[in-house]
């Protein structure tokens, strides 16, 4: 017995909300790191193997909560993917089937 369609639809937009709040979130980091180097004069890095003068002040960023060269990468990926499958599962139902269901978000 195959999967239902509006199952597989259901879940796929369950999917694609966790990845789409997964790159939120990454975006959200770069984007503070990004607006505390504006005044990079005034910034520090916290938990680093670099030492910065004990008289340093302003913002500190902490690379421990900036992700890896790979985390992009990886996070838009899996964005992506799950879209794509958005898009399939939602082309799998039956256009009498679709009655009541929201299609999916158009990017």
């Amino acid at each position: 017995m195959s999967e239902d369609p509006i199952q597989s639809y259901q879940q796929a937009i369950s999917k694609h909300e966790v990845t789409t709040r997964q790159v939120e979130r990454l975006v959200g980091e770069v984007i503070r790191g990004a607006e505390a180097l504006r005044n990079w004069k005034q910034v520090t890095v916290a938990n680093g193997k670099t030492r910065f003068p004990a008289d340093a002040l302003g913002y500190s960023i902490n690379p421990d909560n900036w992700p890896t060269i790979q985390q992009p990468a990886e996070t838009l990926s899996g964005w992506h993917q799950s879209r794509h499958a958005v898009d399939n599962a939602w082309n799998a139902i039956p256009r009498d089937r679709r009655v009541g269901l929201q299609p999916p978000p158009s990017y």
